[in-house]
């Protein structure tokens, strides 16, 4: 997440990847950092095995792209968490 924000702070688009699990805080961190308008993209926590997390990445990059170029797309919560592989564009409005 800091390498997100240093990156924005550079002028350059960031989205920081965030496990379900640590969003509220990675929201709360992203104000005191003094950048409430970091993207986030949630993927489900924890990452399992290399080839479970291979995969779990494969389903955020289109994701990721989209958020950096402001297509992005978003997964319900309950959907993201009965999914357990699904990722969620989170935007600046609490982070859902």
């Amino acid at each position: 997440m800091l390498d997100a924000i240093a990156i924005e702070r550079a002028g350059k688009p960031a989205v920081a990847i965030i496990g379900d699990e640590f969003l509220k805080e990675a929201n709360h961190r992203k104000d005191i950092l003094g950048m409430p308008s970091l993207q986030f993209v949630v993927v489900p926590f924890p990452l399992g095995p290399e080839a479970e997390a291979r995969r779990k990445a494969e389903v955020a990059l289109p994701d990721i792209v989209g958020t950096l170029t402001g297509q992005g797309t978003s997964v319900p919560a309950p959907e993201l968490a009965a999914a357990g592989s699904r990722s969620r564009a989170a935007g600046t409005a609490g982070g859902a």
